[in-house]
């Protein structure tokens, strides 16, 4: 067997890169869906909003390190420097939402009842995050557009 021929291994990133946004939306829908369901009773709400929660964080610690190390996005960094920036300020979005999700699963992961001052929190943080998820990925399709169109002729396959 001869060596790993680049545009394969660039294509094979792509796939997962969108595999995972096709995973993370579908998860994104499953907590709009939770969020608006009544919460009795209230552990089982819990539980489910923290293995959904655990599923998505779990995913995105995976996804921004692939996103950060080689591949798609280190290709564009080589082909579409203007770019650079905004894909700085992209990666630098990855911290800020691990932590979000990070202190939601805390909080779900507390010992004793919840008020419904509790879960109300916990539904506000829940959508907080659904948004900043959806708009950061928003700027990233925007960016992949703008490199694949304008930099690199239109080359997506």
């Amino acid at each position: 067997m001869g060596a790993t021929d680049p545009e394969d291994t660039s294509n094979a990133s792509r796939r997962e890169i969108l595999d995972d946004h096709a995973h993370v939306r579908g998860l994104l829908g499953g907590l709009e869906e939770h969020l608006d369901r009544p919460v009795e009773p209230e552990a089982e709400w819990r539980s489910e909003l923290q293995v959904t929660l655990s599923d998505l964080h779990r995913r995105l610690q995976r996804h921004f390190k692939s996103e950060e190390k080689g591949g798609v996005h280190e290709r564009l960094m080589q082909e579409a420097p203007r770019l650079a920036h905004r894909l700085d300020e992209l990666f630098a979005d990855h911290p800020a939402i691990l932590e979000r999700l990070t202190g939601l699963l805390a909080s779900l992961s507390e010992e004793g009842g919840a008020s419904p001052l509790d879960v109300r929190a916990l539904t506000d943080g829940t959508r907080q995050l659904i948004e900043q998820l959806s708009e950061h990925e928003a700027s990233e399709n925007e960016v992949m557009l703008d490199a694949y169109w304008d930099d690199l002729g239109g080359e997506g396959g």
